[in-house]
């Protein structure tokens, strides 16, 4: 039964994977594209519509026969928080699973390794999430991008020549910012940026 599920998933993320990346896709396409039975896609276009990330989307023009519909992936069905720490500023941002932003901020704060700035931090990513009236169980996560070199295990920040004793935990965020939370060095982050 684990083997089904695994293939069922597996199947299911592939065909969300397609539909990501074009802007608009037939069941024909998909089973075509993917290798998988119309009745196979079918089912699982009906889980992602359900779980609200695909949705029907008009049909495709057509030249005879019955029209086709057009399935895409609804962006805004989730989101992700960034969050960059500098030596003296915290820049935010949320952005949708087309990776469009969908509000950025900037704000002056001053990087200390102590439970003040932590606290403040946190009650300025709150806020500034709070202001954009998201719901938060559509929250993938969010990122605390830092200048400095955080552990294998992602863990702790493990040294920072620009930020000085930088000696924080990444559970030290969790605790103070919604979502499950994840801490990556500040390159790392520019990196995913690229892609």
């Amino acid at each position: 039964m684990a083997h089904a599920n695994s293939i069922r998933e597996r199947n299911r993320n592939d065909i969300y994977r397609l539909l990501y990346q074009h802007s608009g896709v037939s069941k024909q396409l998909l089973a075509d594209e993917l290798g998988l039975s119309l009745p196979t896609v079918s089912h699982n276009l009906e889980s992602l519509i359900d779980a609200g990330l695909v949705a029907k989307d008009g049909t495709f023009s057509s030249t005879g026969g019955r029209p086709v519909t057009v399935y895409r992936c609804v962006s805004d069905a989730r989101h992700a928080l960034g969050v960059e720490v500098t030596a003296h500023h915290v820049h935010m941002a949320v952005i949708d699973l087309s990776g469009s932003v969908m509000a950025r901020r900037e704000a002056r704060l001053s990087f200390s390794a102590n439970a003040a700035y932590l606290d403040e931090l946190g009650e300025l990513v709150r806020g500034f999430y709070g202001e954009l009236g998201l719901d938060e169980a559509k929250l993938l996560g969010t990122t605390v991008s830092i200048q400095a070199i955080v552990s294998q295990d992602g863990e702790e920040v493990a040294f920072s020549t620009l930020l000085g004793d930088a000696h924080v935990r990444r559970a030290d965020f969790a605790k103070r910012l919604p979502g499950p939370v994840f801490l990556v060095h500040d390159a790392e982050a520019a990196g995913y940026a690229e892609l």
